[in-house]
C-alpha cells in the first residue's frame, strides 16, 4: 500500500508516520526512514540506492516525512523523480509499503500521487486554555481522517482519533528533513558557478 499523510504544522503527521514505522518493524519488515528513528532499527533512506544495489530487497517498508524534498513536483521530470517514480510504480512487486507525510499533497510528484491508495489528513483538536481563555492544540490527542481509494466502486471515510504520546519519544519533532545528498551537491555546485559568473 502506498499511504498519504497531510495535515498542518503540529497535526501529528510525524508522530502517525512513526507509528506505522514501528508496527512494520513489530512484523518483521525493513523500515527504511529519510528521518531518525531512536528505538526502531532502520536504514537510510536512499531511493536510487535502493532501485540499482538492492534490487532483490523485499518485504519493505519506506517511511518518508515531508516527501516532497524527495519527489518534489516541480522537478517531476528529473533523473532521480523518474528513478523514484520506476520503484514506486513497482511497490506491489517487491512487497513494499510506502508511508509519507506532506503538508500539502499538491508539494508531491503526481506520479506517487496517482498511486496513493489511502489518504489521511491529520487535524488538531482543540481546547480552550482554563487560565488564558486561549485555544490551545490537545499535546498529544489527533484526529484523523482517512479515505480508502483502494476500491473505485467503493470509496469510503472514517473517522479516528489518534494517541500519539507512545510515539513521541521514537522520533526528534525539530529534525530538519533535507533533500538528498547529491541533489544538495548538484545545487551548492550551481551556486558556485553563478557566482563565479556575477564576479567575472
Amino acid at each position: 500500500m502506498i499511504i498519504c499523510i497531510t495535515g498542518g504544522v503540529g497535526t501529528g503527521k510525524t508522530c502517525l508516520l512513526t507509528r506505522y514505522g514501528k508496527i512494520s518493524h513489530e512484523l518483521g519488515k525493513t523500515v527504511i526512514s529519510n528521518y531518525h528513528l531512536t528505538n526502531i532499527p532502520y536504514k537510510k533512506l536512499d531511493i536510487v540506492d535502493l532501485y540499482f544495489n538492492h534490487p532483490d530487497l523485499k518485504n519493505i517498508v519506506i517511511l518518508g516525512d515531508e516527501l516532497y524534498t524527495f519527489m518534489d513536483c516541480r522537478a517531476s521530470m528529473t533523473k532521480r523523480n523518474r528513478i523514484e517514480s520506476y520503484l514506486i510504480a513497482q511497490t506491489r512487486k517487491i512487497s513494499c509499503d510506502i508511508y509519507f507525510t506532506s503538508q500539502f499533497s499538491q508539494f508531491v510528484d503526481i506520479r506517487l500521487m496517482r498511486f496513493v491508495d489511502i489518504f489521511i489528513e491529520m487535524e488538531n483538536i482543540w481546547m480552550t486554555d482554563n487560565k488564558t481563555g486561549f485555544k490551545e492544540p490537545h499535546p498529544y490527542l489527533f484526529d484523523m481522517v482517512i479515505t480508502d481509494y483502494r476500491n473505485p466502486s467503493d470509496i469510503n471515510s472514517k473517522n479516528k482519533r489518534f494517541d500519539g504520546r507512545r510515539y513521541f519519544e521514537e522520533y526528534d519533532t525539530n529534525q530538519r528533513i533535507y533533500p538528498p545528498d547529491d541533489y544538495l551537491q548538484t545545487q551548492k555546485e550551481l551556486s558556485k558557478k553563478k557566482h563565479k559568473n556575477r564576479k567575472e
